[in-house]
C-alpha cells in the first residue's frame, strides 16, 4: 500500500489538496500520514505555544476525519512550527516515497523527501 505524508496546516481543508488525496485513492488502497506544523498564531510581538499546539491539533481532527470519510487510511501528528523540520521528525521513523505539501497557492507538490539539512524539532 503506497504512503504518502502530508506536511500543511491553514490550507488542509483546500480543495485541491483534498483533490489531489481523492485521486490517489481512487489509484489504489493509501495511507496518508498528516503533519500539522503548530504555527505561531502572533498576538502583537508575542505568540502563545499552547494555542498553536491546540489550533494545529484541532485542524488535525478535522482533516483525519475528512480524509477517512473518503475511505482513507490516516494517521497524523502536531508537528513543530518548522514545517521542514515537523516533516523530517515524521519522516525519521519511517518511510513515505511522495510528500505533498500544500501550499497557500493551494498547488501540491509531490517531490522526494529533503536532502538539505534543517534542524529537528525533537
Amino acid at each position: 500500500m503506497p504512503s504518502y505524508l502530508i506536511v500543511a496546516n491553514q490550507t488542509l481543508s483546500s480543495p485541491t489538496l483534498m483533490a489531489a488525496v481523492r485521486e490517489r485513492i481512487e489509484a489504489d488502497e493509501a495511507h496518508f500520514h498528516v503533519v500539522v506544523p503548530a504555527t505561531p498564531i502572533t498576538h502583537a510581538l508575542t505568540w502563545d505555544e499552547k494555542e498553536a499546539e491546540g489550533a494545529a491539533q484541532e485542524r488535525l481532527t478535522a482533516v483525519l476525519g475528512r480524509l477517512q470519510a473518503m475511505g482513507a487510511d490516516a494517521a497524523g501528528e502536531v508537528g513543530c512550527a518548522d514545517p521542514v523540520a515537523a516533516a523530517q521528525d515524521a519522516t525519521s521513523s519511517r518511510w513515505i516515497p511522495e510528500t505533498t505539501r500544500s501550499t497557500e497557492e493551494e498547488i501540491p507538490t509531490p517531490s522526494k523527501p529533503p536532502s538539505v539539512s534543517a534542524r529537528r524539532c525533537r
